[in-house]
Parts: C-alpha cells; sequence; structure tokens
C-alpha cells in the first residue's frame, strides 16, 4: 500500500502468526490425547500413508474408499522427513504439518483480505479472528484431508489475487488448487469460480483466455499427474482422485443407516447411526465402484422424486445441530467451546444477505467479493449432492464466510460515517 512502511506494518502479523502456531501446537500436543484419535477415516489415512512408505505399496486400503491423493502426500511426507533426517516416524509430525498449513493459510488470509477491503486494521482483525478460531485448533488434532486442502484452497486464492498483475501468480495458484482438489476431490467444483474470476478480470478477451489457460494447465497437470500415480498405486482399478464419491453420493440420496462391502470396507453414518429404521445395506461392490454407486443414488432421487431437494437441502441444518465427526470429549470444554463458535458462525451467515446493500457502493473490490460467495456456493452444492451432512464441512468454507461477514460490518461502518458527514436540510437550525 503506498505511503505505508511495509516492514513495521508486517510485524503484528508475524505475532499473531507465531502465537496461533504456538497455541496450536500446545493446544494439539498437551491438551488432546491425539494419540487415541487414529479411528475410522484418520486411521485409515494414517495406515495407507504408512503402506506407501514402509508396507505395501498396493495395498487396498489406500484406495478402497477415502482419497489415494492425501496419504500419497503423506507418505512424500514421510520420504523427505527421513531423506533429511529432522523428525522421527509417528503421528507427530502430521500434525505439526496441520499446525504448519494452518499457520500457512492464515496468512494468505491477511494478504487475501487486505486485496479486498485496502485496510490494513480490517485484515488484521479479520486474521486475528481467523488465526484463533477453535474449529481450527480442534481439528488440528486430527489427520483429515480438510487440514491439508483447506489451507491449501486459501493459499491458492491469494496467488489467484496476486495474479491479478502477475500472469506467473496463476500458474502456482492452479498448481496448488489441483493438489487441494486431489486430496479432497470435493472442492472439484471451486475451479470454475476461479476461472470465471480469471475470465472477467478488466483484461482484452485473448489475454484473459490466455489467463485462463496458463491456471488451468497448471491446475489440470497436478490432477494429472496424480491420477498417473493412483493408477499405477491401484493396479488400475481406479482412474481418477476419487474413490468414494459415487459410494458419497449414494448416501446422500438414499441415507443408509450403514454400507458394508464384501470387497472390503464398512462405512457407519454418524446422522443416521442411531436409526436402525434407515438399514443396513450390503453389497459385493467394491467401494471405488462409482458406475455402481452413481446408480443406486440416482434410483433413489427418481424413487423420491422432488421429495429428494427439500430432504438435502433440510439437511444443512446439521452443520449446527447435527453429529460431530471426529469428535472427542477430551478434553471436556472442547466440544462445548466448538458449539460456541457454531453460534458465531450462524451469526455470520444471518449476516451475509446484508453484502447485497454494500455491493452496490465501491467501498470494496466487488469483483473478488463476488468470487468469494461463488467458492461458498459450488462447496455447498457439492454437499447437497454427496455430502451426509455434518459439522465438520462447515470448516471449509468458515474463512471464507468471515470475509463475507467482515465485508458486511466494515461497508456498515463506512456507510455510517458516510451519512453522519452530509448534512441534511431537515436538521439545520434557522
Amino acid at each position: 500500500m503506498p505511503g505505508l512502511k511495509i516492514k513495521s506494518d508486517y510485524f503484528p502479523l508475524i505475532f499473531i502468526l507465531a502465537g496461533s502456531a504456538l497455541l496450536k501446537g500446545f493446544y494439539v500436543f498437551k491438551v488432546t490425547p491425539y494419540s487415541d484419535f487414529l479411528f475410522s477415516d484418520m486411521g485409515g489415512y494414517y495406515q495407507a500413508a504408512w503402506d506407501l512408505f514402509k508396507g505395501d505399496p498396493h495395498a487396498l486400503g489406500i484406495y478402497a474408499i477415502n482419497p489415494p491423493a492425501f496419504p500419497l502426500f503423506l507418505s512424500f511426507f514421510f520420504r523427505l522427513g527421513h531423506a533429511l533426517k529432522v523428525f522421527p516416524f509417528g503421528i507427530e509430525p502430521v500434525l505439526l504439518l496441520n499446525i504448519l498449513l494452518s499457520t500457512l493459510s492464515a496468512a494468505a488470509f491477511y494478504f487475501i483480505s487486505l486485496r479486498i477491503f485496502k485496510s490494513w486494521t480490517a485484515a488484521f482483525i479479520l486474521t486475528c479472528v481467523n488465526a484463533f478460531s477453535f474449529s481450527v485448533f480442534y481439528y488440528n488434532a486430527f489427520i483429515l484431508t480438510e487440514n491439508f486442502s483447506n489451507p491449501l484452497v486459501l493459499i491458492a486464492v491469494f496467488f489467484l489475487f496476486l495474479g491479478d498483475n502477475r500472469a506467473w501468480a496463476l500458474f502456482f495458484s492452479g498448481l496448488i488448487l489441483g493438489a487441494a482438489i486431489s486430496a479432497r476431490p470435493a472442492y472439484g467444483l471451486a475451479v470454475v469460480p476461479f476461472l470465471l474470476y480469471i475470465f472477467f478480470m478488466p483484461y482484452p478477451v485473448f489475454r484473459s483466455i490466455f489467463r485462463c489457460a496458463i491456471f488451468s494447465i497448471a491446475c489440470l497437470g497436478m490432477i494429472g499427474g496424480i491420477i498417473f500415480k493412483i493408477k499405477d498405486v491401484s493396479k488400475g482399478r481406479l482412474i481418477g482422485v476419487s474413490s468414494g464419491g459415487g459410494l458419497n453420493f449414494m448416501i446422500a440420496q438414499c441415507q443408509p443407516r450403514s454400507v458394508a462391502s464384501a470387497a472390503g470396507g464398512y462405512v457407519k453414518l454418524p446422522s443416521t447411526i442411531d436409526k436402525p429404521e434407515y438399514g443396513d445395506w450390503t453389497t459385493g461392490r467394491p467401494f471405488f465402484d462409482q458406475e455402481y454407486f452413481y446408480s443406486l443414488g440416482l434410483g433413489c432421487i427418481r424413487q423420491r422424486g422432488p421429495a429428494f431437494f427439500w430432504k438435502n437441502l433440510a439437511a444443512f441444518k446439521s452443520f449446527f445441530i447435527g453429529p460431530l465427526f471426529p469428535s472427542s470429549d477430551r478434553p471436556a470444554w472442547g466440544l462445548k467451546l466448538l458449539q460456541i463458535v457454531r453460534g458465531f458462525d450462524a451469526l455470520l451467515i444471518l449476516s451475509v444477505p446484508l453484502l447485497f446493500f454494500f455491493l452496490q457502493t465501491l467501498f470494496f473490490d466487488r469483483l473478488k467479493l463476488i468470487f468469494i460467495f461463488g467458492l461458498i456456493f459450488w462447496n455447498l452444492t457439492t454437499l447437497f449432492l454427496f455430502s451426509d451432512a455434518e459439522q465438520r464441512y462447515f470448516y471449509s468454507f468458515e474463512p471464507f464466510l468471515l470475509i463475507l461477514s467482515g465485508s458486511v460490518l466494515l461497508g456498515f461502518l463506512k456507510f455510517s460515517r458516510r451519512v453522519s458527514k452530509e448534512k441534511s436540510p431537515l436538521f439545520l437550525v434557522p
């Protein structure tokens, strides 16, 4: 920003980032029983990464149900640590990676906010809220794709905004987003707002197309490389980054209580586990048989008709009052604090409609705000079609919701100041 001493302005940011990282480390390693959290998906990811590193690189558990790219990245991390001899084997390095990525994403969040609001103060305040959100602290104790992909999406957005006048940054944005999508395929639709943002930047059409091509080549190149590796790991049984997309689609539409595969695998659903009337499904097909499970899901849609739309929409209430997975009652106050955060998130959502009023002003970068809104919209679209909604899925777009809500508050404050400075004839004393 012109007229500002950048180096001195970064000191508060560095202090906040360091404090956030230290507190997250203290919470994860000193407060939580993190070694007990290797159950369900978390244990599966860790075992798959270990198999790729030291065990059987073609083990069925690597690609049977969960996205195999995430353990591929973790196994690379293990190899790097082993080659450099910088850390011992175990769960601790993975959790340290969680903390590192979430801290880097907080830095990216700061510069994203700065680009939108053009205010050091506004960006700093919002970054403080984001960096010390208990959602980040809570989930950092678990091995989840969200802890890898969520920070990468934020970093990809940072490079996207940096690419406003630097085309090379778009390449890194696409590369990083491709890694995030590979590890968590549910973020695949995020490509849409990224490309629309690049295309609608105020450049000549041919230049906009060229910039879209730079981003697309990097993003598809990363995803394509991962697909090639997954094909090798699965010996050609799985082609793609998603092994459970069809299964997730079927679960969202048909809502069984559990699904078991004779080919290996068993899924219990947090939202229906206490509802035996929903039925327990069994199949002889492997969970990565996408076509089969998509056909089952489409069959449930045809059977239910238009009611499926309202059923899926009603499932969004689970973001706030539904089951929490992963869940741990240690520390005892953790879940209570997380519910307080969810209440705060509900207030943020209620404030977002006011944003359409302030979009008519020139206070902020409207194209960037529309892009942020688009990220949330496409995320919700994926959850609508593919997810049995759970509270942790809110974690993925919490930072972007904070930006939208922050824009409402800041827009209201600026609008109020402008109105207060105007002298209305009705209040003039003769």
